[in-house]
């Protein structure tokens, strides 16, 4: 995994394949990388957000660019919106 800036919270369950994490965004890094096992804990595949902390709010898709979508074993996503710079950013991820 690789954030787009520091990484202060990560979690997983096994129970049920959510996954969560928690970065300050720096928008001088490069894109945020998050694994996801497809094949063992997404076999039907899985929905994500990305949230700003700060209001508790999905960050809309016109606010960030994602990368590599043919390949399944990535989520890669870069925040381009300029306003979420220093802020506090989180992904879910879930099973559907």
């Amino acid at each position: 995994m690789a954030t787009q800036g520091t990484l202060t919270l990560q979690s997983f369950s096994t129970e049920n394949a959510d996954f969560y994490c928690e970065y300050t965004l720096n928008q001088n890094h490069g894109p945020t990388q998050i694994y996801v096992n497809a094949q063992y804990w997404y076999p039907n595949g899985f929905d994500y957000e990305i949230i700003d902390k700060e209001n508790s709010k999905i960050i809309n898709e016109n606010q960030y660019q994602l990368f590599n979508t043919d390949d399944s074993r990535y989520l890669t996503f870069e925040v381009v919106a300029g306003q979420f710079d220093g802020k506090t950013i989180a992904v879910n991820i879930s099973a559907i």
